[in-house]
């Protein structure tokens, strides 16, 4: 996430990170990460507002434009959908 909470990356990080790293380095002008740099450390440094501007670009505009945005979505959308044998929750009384 960025300031005024736009997300900039959501989805599975995988082993050691790499699709993590495989999205961000994607990404035209983004600085490779170096051996034995933290992945995590990695993607906030090259993902700063610092880097966007000298990059000119917009990461959450980036991920929000993304197949990996349009998969979340769908994702959510079919797990917000209760199954058919599914029944509402029922509590017999207000207090336990």
């Amino acid at each position: 996430m960025k300031r005024g909470r736009k997300v900039t990356y959501t989805g599975p990080l995988g082993h050691h990170s790499h699709l993590l790293l495989d999205y961000f380095e994607s990404i035209q002008g983004v600085n490779k990460i170096k051996d034995g740099q933290n992945p995590a450390t990695w993607m906030l440094d090259v993902t700063s507002l610092t880097v966007e501007a000298q990059l000119g670009v917009d990461f959450a505009e980036i991920y929000a434009n993304s197949d990996l945005y349009k998969r979340n979505q769908q994702l959510i959308t079919e797990l917000s959908k209760p199954s058919l044998s599914s029944q509402d929750l029922y509590f017999p009384t207000k207090y336990l």
